[in-house]
C-alpha cells in the first residue's frame, strides 16, 4: 500500500515567498554593523533577490511589488526617492531579457551573470548619485560594495534555492 502524500501547501501564502524574502533581505541591508564605513559599503542583498527570483520565478515578483519595496528602501534610507525601485525594476527587466541564458545552467555561470546585474546596478546608483550631488562620488566604496555583493550571493542564492524546494511546489 502506498503511502498517502503530504497536501501541498495553499499557494497563495506560497506565492507570498518571494515578496517575503526581498522584504527580508532589505531588512538585511538596513541593520545598523558598528563597522565604520559600512553603510557605504553595505552588500546589495535586495538585488541578490531580485535576481534570483527573476532567474527562477519571474511571475512571483511582479513590478508593483519591486516598485513598492524600493519606494520605501528609499524612504527608510534617505536615498533620493524612486532610485531603488528604478534600479529594481532596471534590474528586473535586464535580467528577464536574458532568463533563457540562465535557467537549468551551472552555478558558475548564473553567477557570472548576477556579476555582470550587480555591476551594471551598482554603476547606475554611483552615476544617479554623483548627478544628484552634483560631484563625482569616489568610486572606491562603490567597487567594494560590488565586491562584497557578489561574494554574498552564492551564500543568499542558497538559502533563496532551499526556501524554494521547501515551500513552492
Amino acid at each position: 500500500m502506498k503511502p498517502a502524500a503530504l497536501p501541498r501547501p495553499d499557494p497563495f501564502p506560497a506565492s507570498a515567498l518571494p515578496f517575503l524574502t526581498l522584504v527580508l533581505l532589505v531588512l538585511v541591508s538596513l541593520m545598523p554593523l558598528r563597522i565604520p564605513g559600512y553603510a557605504a559599503v553595505t552588500p546589495q542583498f535586495a538585488l541578490m533577490g531580485i535576481f534570483h527570483w527573476t532567474v527562477y520565478r519571474p511571475a512571483l515578483l511582479p513590478p508593483i511589488l519591486l516598485f513598492a519595496v524600493g519606494s520605501a528602501f528609499d524612504l527608510v534610507t534617505g536615498a533620493p526617492l524612486g532610485l531603488s525601485a528604478l534600479v529594481f525594476l532596471l534590474a528586473k527587466a535586464a535580467v528577464l531579457r536574458q532568463r533563457q541564458f540562465f535557467v537549468r545552467r551551472q552555478f558558475a555561470f548564473v553567477w557570472f551573470g548576477f556579476t555582470l546585474t550587480a555591476a551594471g546596478a551598482i554603476a547606475l546608483v554611483w552615476v544617479i548619485g554623483s548627478l544628484f550631488n552634483g560631484v563625482l562620488l569616489d568610486p572606491r566604496p562603490v567597487l567594494l560594495q560590488w565586491v562584497l555583493t557578489v561574494a554574498f550571493y552564492p551564500a543568499v542564492s542558497w538559502c533563496l534555492q532551499r526556501a524554494q524546494r521547501l515551500f513552492l511546489p
